[in-house]
């Protein structure tokens, strides 16, 4: 499977020294690797369209926030969990320029976003093949919820 860029799309794609398509690869068990102007997903079925689901997520947050509603999440997902975040809270769990999720995601393996309920709401997507690594995603963030924002 291959996915071609759009103008600006690679670079984003990418992140600092491959550190988003690292990212995206772990999480979704694919194998990814960009070349030129395009993605190439390698793996199982299952694994190519995780991989594509995500960097297509990926890339829908940089014109800013994702509705679930505009997620193909109509059936279960077992890869997906989501996690209700209130309102007052959603800013310092994210951290400064996502930095606090960054965090997560390197510890569990996963790919975590913040996407809008249609009431308004807040929900953190944590994205991941493996249930131990959404697990223990899961887990920090109600630990940050519980202990309430730094300093």
């Amino acid at each position: 499977d291959t996915y071609k860029f759009r103008e600006d799309e690679l670079s984003y794609a990418l992140g600092k020294e491959g550190a988003t398509r690292r990212k995206l690869a772990r999480a979704s068990g694919c194998i990814i690797e960009y070349v030129g102007d395009f993605a190439f997903f390698s793996g199982t079925r299952k694994d190519r369209m995780r991989g594509r689901h995500y960097l297509d997520w990926l890339l829908r947050q940089r014109f800013g926030t994702i509705s679930v509603s505009d997620l193909p999440m109509k059936d279960h997902r077992e890869d997906v969990s989501m996690v209700d975040i209130p309102g007052d809270c959603a800013r310092w769990i994210m951290g400064s320029k996502g930095a606090g999720l960054r965090s997560i995601e390197q510890e569990t393996g996963t790919f975590l976003f913040m996407a809008r309920e249609t009431g308004g709401g807040e929900k953190l997507l944590i994205c991941c093949h493996d249930a131990a690594g959404r697990r223990r995603a899961q887990q920090l963030i109600a630990q940050q919820l519980r202990e309430g924002p730094p300093g």
